[in-house]
């Protein structure tokens, strides 16, 4: 299953492409692998609970008052999770990036009001001319949409047709 989570966020001022050598038995091989910062991209509190492997509802009652205030002003950060994604950056520079196989790491949920914002970082395998076309993309606001494709996808799958159905009503 495939889950798909779109909204606007900050894009990182730095991204980092590297020459990295991969070790296999006979041999290694290079590539290169570009490395982007993402900040302030909304999730609500259905998707506070599938980040963190926990029951439907469990964000609201621990960490928000019945107002939909944060209890604290707190971070989560969501250590050694490692998910592959697959998506589109896109907004004024001209034509979106598609990613179609990426890792998405370093997950932090700053609670704000009714959900969080997501920081995380976004590493893949790229051409050197690919780089260049993310590199027009820095230090602007865009629009993105990724597909969660690890365990989490089912819960939050589940969590947009729910919304689906809500909405067709």
């Amino acid at each position: 299953m495939h889950v798909t989570i779109i909204g606007s966020c900050e894009i990182g001022k730095t991204l980092s492409v590297k020459r990295e050598k991969e070790t296999k038995p006979g041999g290694g091989t290079e590539r290169l692998v570009c490395y982007l910062p993402v900040a302030d991209l909304f999730v609500d509190c259905d998707t506070i609970d599938a980040f963190c492997g926990q029951p439907r509802g469990w964000a609201r009652g621990a960490l928000y008052h019945d107002t939909g205030e944060p209890r604290s002003k707190l971070a989560l950060e969501i250590p050694d999770a490692d998910w592959t994604v697959g998506g589109t950056f896109g907004g004024r520079a001209g034509e979106p990036l598609t990613l179609t196989e990426a890792s998405m790491t370093g997950v932090v949920l700053t609670l704000t009001p009714l959900g969080a914002l997501m920081a995380a970082r976004f590493t893949w395998n790229t051409a050197g001319d690919e780089a260049d076309d993310v590199a027009e993309l820095l230090d602007l606001r865009l629009d993105i949409s990724d597909r969660l494709t690890s365990a989490i996808a089912d819960k939050l799958d589940e969590r947009r047709q729910r919304m689906e159905a809500a909405r067709k009503n």
